[in-house]
């Protein structure tokens, strides 16, 4: 079974080719290369893999800070034609990797676990890890699909709810665009032929905030429940803060307990004035800082 891999590229790679980069790109078409003089890159992703590529960006303070720079997918070994590189991997075809824009994925990379699993302690202790081109899990390569997908389909508010509740969502949803908060749920996100739990998964795994709305068919639905599950595991994360939104006194009951934990909003129907209103729109925009 093809593997995946974390390893480094230098920043002036990643930001700005060198020549033997962009001759090897006009010699042989749409490819990506990857050379190490690690023989490891070979065993780990020569087989179909996939390659996450991380560089370091320039920083005027001394703390580090990451970034995903690529992703090289279904990965093959190649003859070496870089002198300074004993190993090499390319992917062929433009739908065989992804360039990534700036980003900073230091908080993601120090969460990922390896296999066998060591957990990065410090951000200054990445660039020795990941030096040896250490294989990832299952919730690496999870978690890195998320960070993905929030890179370039960065959504600030998820709606979690049953459809039983769909007119106070409709309301809440409503009352949040005229402060100017754009939200996704299912009726705006799916499209005819979605896996529609999947899809619906990796949105709440990765958008900035995640809204619950509390009741007890909420409670009740398996949907919902593996949604703020995937919400939770992703908390301080990717995602940057959860609004429960508490639309029956007795709604709590069957989430999980960490939810208890968080402050939660009360939506008291028509009485709802447009300060409460302000008062959550506040508490969302709060998460594009990542403040809790």
């Amino acid at each position: 079974m093809p593997k995946s891999a974390i390893a480094r590229v230098n920043w002036k790679t990643y930001h700005s080719p060198p020549e033997e980069v962009k001759e090897s790109i006009d010699r042989y078409g749409p490819v990506r290369f990857y050379g190490s003089t690690r023989p490891q890159l070979i065993s780990r992703v020569a087989d179909g893999g996939t390659l996450w590529l991380v560089t370091r960006r320039p920083n005027k303070n001394r703390i580090p800070i990451y970034c995903v720079a690529y992703k090289i997918m279904n990965c093959f070994q190649v003859d070496s034609h870089w002198p300074k590189y004993s190993h090499m991997v390319a992917a062929k075809g433009r739908d065989s990797w992804v360039h990534f824009p700036h980003n900073d994925a230091t908080d993601v990379i120090l969460d990922l676990h390896f296999n066998p699993e060591k957990k990065l302690t410090s951000a200054i202790a990445i660039a020795n890890r990941i030096s040896n081109i250490p294989t990832l899990n299952d919730e690496d390569n999870e978690l890195l699909d998320s960070f993905q997908h929030k890179v370039f389909n960065s959504k600030i508010v998820f709606f979690s709810y049953s459809h039983r509740d769909e007119d106070s969502a409709f309301i809440i949803e409503s009352e949040l665009k005229k402060r100017t908060i754009s939200v996704t749920r299912d009726r705006s996100l799916l499209l005819p032929g979605d896996l529609h739990q999947e899809k619906l998964l990796r949105e709440a795994a990765s958008s900035d905030c995640f809204i619950l709305l509390v009741s007890p068919d909420a409670a009740a639905s398996a949907f919902v429940q593996a949604e703020v599950r995937r919400a939770l595991d992703a908390y301080g994360r990717l995602v940057k803060k959860i609004v429960p939104i508490i639309l029956s006194p007795v709604g709590g009951n069957g989430f999980p307990k960490e939810l208890g934990e968080i402050q939660a909003w009360t939506y008291n129907g028509p009485r709802t004035t447009d300060a409460d209103f302000d008062s959550l729109a506040q508490g969302i925009r709060s998460a594009a800082s990542g403040a809790r």
